[in-house]
């Protein structure tokens, strides 16, 4: 009798050893589906949460990541083309950029050289002499890789070429937002800006050659960043959103732009005047602060989206930071029309 109370005493304590085991498995098993990345008493952080609330600041980090493989593939793609072409002619790659380089002479001129050397600092040397010897130099390989860069692009015709990499996209919200050009076109450009930024008001005129070259293919929209120590900065935004009561935003925005330097209230109202908009309602609209909450709310989701300047740009969600010429927009609409 003993000896059987024994025994079921100690398949007794088995039994519960391995219901145990088979909790703390459980337990386990349901942390690791989880990706649980911290742990705080009995409360859990999991890898879903974090990446959730770190998603704007990781959004940057992507950005620039994609940046990094896009620069690289084209090298790669060039690289490629080259081989191709080599191939068919039956010659060295060296050979047929050779042939492809002959007779290119690009000139640099001394107003290019000076510009350079003034923005320098002295990081090409201490001597004048042999600094603008390095920056002509520089600017010499830069304009034979141009006329490279610009034959591999006609390869292009000759192989079709597929991007297959996927941008980081940021989704905003166009509810309300004015828009220029075709309201269905499939490249949008979202511009971030401020009207007394003097890098927001000189990229206008690579804002205008993108409206030339794209027509109907690219829409335009714009999201108010008036910086705090712009004195006058977000008197203009509201300004132009009593412009836009009026259907003038983007006839003002112009006008802003253009008169960067002068852009206090009286200014703000001959503008408006000038466009024939109708000015005693528009002194009261900007007089009265309407739309702060509006403009605070471009801020807030600007910043969001990861801007902390201006002017910064998303094409179809993607992201430029800054005064880029016109190139760098031009690389991304045409990539974005090729996925249409």
């Amino acid at each position: 009798m003993v000896v059987s109370f024994w025994f079921f005493t100690f398949g007794a304590f088995l039994s519960q050893n391995s219901l145990f085991a088979a909790d703390k498995e459980t337990a386990a098993q349901n942390e690791k589906s989880k990706d649980v990345v911290a742990r705080i008493g009995d409360e859990i952080i999991t890898a879903m949460e974090l990446n959730e609330a770190a998603k704007d600041e990781l959004k940057s980090i992507e950005s620039q990541i994609y940046d990094i493989k896009m620069n690289k593939l084209d090298e790669m793609v060039n690289e490629k083309l080259w081989q191709l072409e080599a191939g068919k002619q039956k010659k060295s790659i060296g050979d047929v950029q050779d042939e492809a380089l002959k007779g290119a002479n690009p000139g640099v001129t001394d107003a290019e050289v000076d510009n350079i050397f003034m923005q320098s600092q002295g990081r090409f040397g201490n001597s004048t002499e042999e600094a603008k010897g390095k920056i002509r130099e520089l600017l010499k390989k830069q304009k034979l890789s141009a006329v490279s860069d610009n034959y591999a692009g006609n390869l292009k015709n000759k192989y079709p070429v597929k991007i297959l990499l996927e941008a980081p996209r940021f989704q905003i919200d166009m509810t309300g937002r004015p828009i220029r050009g075709n309201v269905n076109a499939p490249v949008t450009v979202v511009e971030v800006s401020d009207f007394e930024c003097p890098y927001c008001s000189k990229i206008q005129t690579t804002i205008r050659q993108l409206r030339e070259t794209y027509k109907e293919q690219v829409r335009f929209s714009f999201m108010h960043f008036p910086l705090p120590f712009h004195q006058h900065a977000k008197d203009a935004a509201m300004a132009s959103l009593c412009a836009e009561e009026q259907g003038k935003f983007w006839e003002y925005r112009d006008i802003l732009f253009d008169n960067r330097s002068a852009l206090a209230k009286s200014d703000l109202v001959s503008y408006a005047r000038r466009l024939g908009l109708e000015v005693n309602g528009f002194q009261q609209c900007l007089d009265s602060g309407k739309y702060n909450s509006k403009i605070d709310d471009d801020l807030n989701a600007a910043m969001k989206l990861g801007v902390n300047g201006t002017p910064a740009f998303f094409v179809n969600g993607q992201p430029l930071t800054g005064a880029q010429p016109y190139e760098s927009f031009k690389k991304i609409i045409d990539r974005e029309l090729e996925r249409k």
